[in-house]
């Protein structure tokens, strides 16, 4: 309000309506620099914005989980946000994962996400999902601490795994078949079978 310019970091989300439709964009902000009579009002915007995400959103500092929002709540299986309060980033992803991850916080820039990166994440019952999300250096009750942003992409990374599975299956088929076998993309020709390569005389490229 008083013309001086002011350090923020800004994420788009969709918004969802109550029929499950996206109806517009949220663009969540977080004060990256702020003198200690903000740091509350700061956080406290924090907060109110990431209760109206879909993604899940929480907060940690290396150590137990500060803060987290419906959808972290949804997507780890608690009951409720303060469950996974309870919790800790390592409680809840799996071991390989985290120290990709643990590697990546001193790449960290605040007021920028960091790098998408797909993870593996351990729900409070055991079971394991898929996540892609990405997280950002910031400041919470003073401290440094990190926002994670992520959604579940298990359905995703399930039907890329069906198709590659399916491709596979395919190829080995066609490689036993006699008949000449060619599959095209957009005029080009993106296999071939030994019978065809035998038939048109191909090279093996």
């Amino acid at each position: 309000k008083d013309g001086h310019p002011v350090a923020v970091t800004l994420w788009p989300s969709p918004l969802v309506g109550e029929d499950g439709t996206v109806c517009g964009m949220i663009l969540m902000s977080h004060h990256t620099r702020s003198d200690t009579g903000d740091e509350a009002d700061s956080e406290r915007s924090f907060r109110n914005i990431a209760a109206l995400t879909p993604d899940a959103v929480f907060v940690h500092a290396g150590g137990p989980i500060l803060f987290a929002n419906a959808g972290a709540a949804r997507v780890f299986g608690a009951g409720s946000p303060e469950i996974l309060t309870r919790h800790s980033l390592a409680d809840l992803t799996a071991p390989d994962d985290l120290e990709r991850l643990r590697a990546l916080r001193p790449m960290l820039v605040p007021g920028q996400p960091g790098p998408r990166t797909q993870v593996t994440h351990y729900r409070l019952d055991g079971s394991t999902f898929a996540a892609s999300g990405y997280a950002m250096a910031i400041t919470w009750a003073g401290k440094p601490a990190f926002a994670i942003v992520i959604e579940d992409v298990s359905e995703q990374v399930a039907v890329a795994e069906r198709l590659a599975a399916s491709e596979a299956r395919y190829r080995r088929i066609a490689a036993l078949s006699p008949d000449a076998i060619l599959i095209h993309k957009d005029a080009r020709v993106v296999f071939a079978n030994q019978a065809a390569i035998a038939m048109f005389r191909a090279g093996s490229e």
